[in-house]
């Protein structure tokens, strides 16, 4: 698979998971537990720190998608990550370029993009201990929004 349809998939599947993230937040129940708020807020980091390659991409379709989905979905973004750690790697071996990204620039892609995988096996953890909860606690996903905070990223790029 090319690198260019791989970081439209990752595009694609981050919008997705903010724009649950955004649906998740705006759930009183959820944001009035501190153990979902910070897992939250920890899904908007995440998908965030995804912005390193999928920046490049323009135009990714959101696909909308369950809270139940988020194991499948972090899965699927693991191993496009983990693919695109391999492809940087091999450019970076034969002196390539990615959207103008050359020798420094690519690597520290390519280190950042290994943090990401670090994060996301993270919140594959992290997903577990949400996914019990919603089950227990049996939590309307469509009930009156709450009001909800910038992630940190959010907070010290600007950014909305």
């Amino acid at each position: 698979m090319a690198i260019e349809e791989q970081l439209r998939q990752l595009a694609e599947s981050q919008v997705s998971l903010v724009a649950l993230q955004q649906r998740l937040c705006q759930n009183r129940s959820l944001m009035n537990r501190e153990i979902t708020q910070t897992f939250i807020f920890e899904l908007r980091d995440y998908a965030d720190s995804l912005s390193i390659v999928t920046d490049f991409v323009e135009g990714a379709a959101t696909k909308a998608i369950e809270p139940t989905e988020i194991s499948a979905l972090l899965g699927e973004q693991n191993q496009l990550v983990r693919s695109l750690v391999e492809e940087l790697a091999q450019l970076i071996e034969e002196d390539g370029e990615l959207f103008g990204q050359k020798e420094g620039e690519l690597r520290r892609t390519w280190t950042s993009l290994q943090g990401v995988l670090e994060l996301n096996s993270l919140m594959l953890q992290d997903n577990l201990e949400f996914q019990r909860m919603l089950k227990d606690q049996l939590v309307d996903l469509d009930e009156v929004p709450a009001v909800c905070k910038q992630g940190f990223f959010q907070r010290l790029l600007s950014r909305r």
